[in-house]
Order: C-alpha cells, then structure tokens, then sequence
C-alpha cells in the first residue's frame, strides 16, 4: 500500500477536525443541560429547606402556645387547689 498523498493526508486532518468539533460542541451542549438540571436541582431544594423552615417556625409557634396553656391550666389548679383547702378548713371548723 502506497502512503497517503498530501490531498488524502489534509482531507484525513480535515475529518479529524471536523470530529473534534462536533464533539466540542456536543460536550458545550451537554454542560449547559447538566447546567440547567443543577439549577432546577438547587431550586427544588431551595424550596424544600424554605418549607422545612416554615414548618419548624410553625411548630415552635405551636409549642409555644401549648406551653403558655399548661402554664394557665398550672395556675388554675394551684388556685382551685388552694380554695378548695380554704373551704375544707371553712367547713370544719
């Protein structure tokens, strides 16, 4: 087999070219998807830790308001407890 001529060897590095391109180029597309899918990623999860937030405020405030009731509940049952024992002590004597 003879060695490829000047016209064969530059249409071979044409072609090779021409490949590294098109793979270039499909390399260029393929982080821009990649790209956008991490934004729609980071913005799910965005929403997902502001949710996350929200409900823990939500719970805190909750919790908050329960404490507040068991305290009134406390106080209702020390002074009913107290009364009781001013009547106990009104009626046995």
């Amino acid at each position: 087999m003879s060695p490829p001529t000047e016209p064969e060897r530059l249409a071979t590095i044409e072609q090779v070219l021409r490949d590294i391109r098109e793979d270039v180029h499909e390399l260029h597309e393929e982080q821009r998807r990649d790209h956008h899918r991490l934004r729609a990623v980071e913005g799910s999860v965005a929403l997902l830790v502001d949710e996350q937030a929200k409900a823990r405020d939500r719970r805190d405030y909750e919790m908050r308001r329960l404490g507040i009731k068991v305290q009134w509940m406390t106080l209702g049952v020390a002074f009913g407890s107290f009364a009781l024992g001013v009547v106990v002590a009104l009626l046995a004597h």
